[in-house]
């Protein structure tokens, strides 16, 4: 029962094994010390079914020939005194039920070595009986490594109470973020980013969890509704301040910064932008890949909502110092989402994918270049390429594709492209 339900993130083997081990050495201790030998038949059986009743017997006869140690007695016995002699002068012995009287009918030697091999017998198999009880009951998981209760933050210190109302605090989150037009939040444990980087021995750092085995983690992401939003705040910015360095980065950081100071004010967090590097460089994607918000194309390196598609953009994942069970998280990270794509479009993309970025690193070469498709003759801009490959995505392309202004400054970061066009909100809805 502990090994099952007091430890998280170790494969079902380990915890299979110490239920298995556990169980095994109980039932030897309550066999061993419990039962009586002088009722133990199966040992009597096991040790002469064995072939052991004569090495057994003749140890135990020596044993009954070596000297006792001395007894001191109230009143020495005559020297010729024999057994048969004490039997006839001493007053017989009651017979009690169960029992049987010392003598000819008493215990035979070998016995008690008989108990022992009984003793181990029951202990082998309610152990074997315990480890594949506990291997099929526990879940699939190869790719935990910690063995350490989820929501102490530190061995040997009593669990921590549950947030108040921490579904209550997460809602209001995804409702701030939404007021800025970050639509898609994906709660997860950090643990399961930390353990799967470790397993693919990434070079980049693992998230902080603040001392714990693990603590919440919220990956933040937008689709094409953010960009209205967007708008609105870069032409307020413009007015007051005539310029902004990287709009849309600065309005990401703080519409995240805002919904975190409004809801996890008295918590200890820690945000990690998609634009972060070196030592806070943090794969977005592979984020979306271990919470199953997304799966992860590797041949494109596009991942793909179940909702969205291809058209959603992961911004930035806000840890907090807190147990995530308190949201209702499972200690095991799910199990990755299936690929969407057919296997004839997906090798189509990771060749087109491959020809973008080759173009893409040619001498000079920027997302604006124009090159001549190698595949249609038509000379294009290097990031349309790009933009091919994502639009090879049927799942939400209808509903869910950017307008042309978001994407191309999406691709691009060209200042010229929010300076130049001036298309309305609702315009952004309307183009598919």
């Amino acid at each position: 029962f502990f090994s099952k339900t007091c430890t998280m993130n170790v494969p079902r083997v380990t915890h299979a094994v110490k239920w298995g081990v556990g169980t095994g050495l109980l039932f030897f201790v309550l066999a061993h010390v419990v039962m009586p030998t002088h009722v133990n038949p199966l040992g009597t059986a096991l040790v002469t079914v064995g072939g052991l009743r004569k090495p057994l017997t003749t140890l135990s006869t020596a044993a009954a020939e070596a000297p006792a140690p001395a007894v001191r007695t109230a009143r020495p016995m005559p020297p010729d005194t024999t057994a048969e002699t004490l039997g006839r002068h001493s007053r017989p012995l009651p017979q009690v039920a169960g029992h049987r009287r010392p003598g000819p009918t008493g215990p035979m030697p070998g016995e008690v070595p008989g108990h022992f091999l009984a003793s181990v017998l029951v202990a082998f198999l309610g152990g074997v009986t315990a480890t594949a009880t506990a291997y099929l009951r526990l879940p699939v998981s190869g790719r935990a490594t910690e063995a350490e209760p989820l929501c102490h933050p530190n061995a040997g210190q009593q669990e921590e109470p549950p947030v108040p109302d921490a579904k209550q605090c997460y809602a209001d989150f995804c409702a701030h973020l939404a007021g800025f037009g970050f639509t898609v939040a994906q709660p997860l444990c950090a643990s399961w980013y930390n353990g799967m980087i470790q397993a693919n021995n990434l070079p980049i750092q693992p998230l902080p969890m603040f001392g714990r085995p693990s603590c919440l983690a919220i990956l933040v992401g937008n689709t094409k509704e953010v960009w209205p939003l967007f708008k609105a705040w870069l032409a307020e910015q413009v007015a007051l301040h005539g310029s902004v360095q990287d709009p849309f980065d600065t309005y990401t950081h703080w519409s995240i910064a805002q919904a975190v100071q409004r809801v996890f004010s008295s918590i200890q967090t820690d945000t990690f932008m998609a634009t972060d590097g070196a030592e806070r460089l943090v794969s977005m994607q592979r984020l979306a890949a271990v919470s199953a918000a997304a799966h992860m194309d590797m041949a494109t390196h596009l991942t793909v909502h179940p909702t969205f598609g291809a058209w959603v953009a992961w911004r930035a994942v806000v840890v907090v110092d807190s147990c995530p069970l308190a949201f209702g998280l499972p200690g095991l990270p799910p199990h990755p989402l299936p690929s969407p794509l057919p296997e004839d479009v997906r090798r189509l993309a990771a060749a087109r994918f491959t020809a973008a970025i080759k173009a893409l690193e040619a001498p000079g070469a920027s997302a604006l270049t124009i090159v001549r498709d190698a595949v249609t003759g038509l000379e294009r801009p290097i990031w349309r390429m790009f933009l091919e490959v994502r639009d090879m995505v049927e799942l939400g392309r209808r509903e869910w594709r950017y307008c042309e202004e978001q994407l191309e400054y999406h691709y691009t970061k060209d200042l010229a492209v929010l300076g130049l066009r001036n298309i309305s909100p609702e315009m952004c809805y309307s183009q598919t």
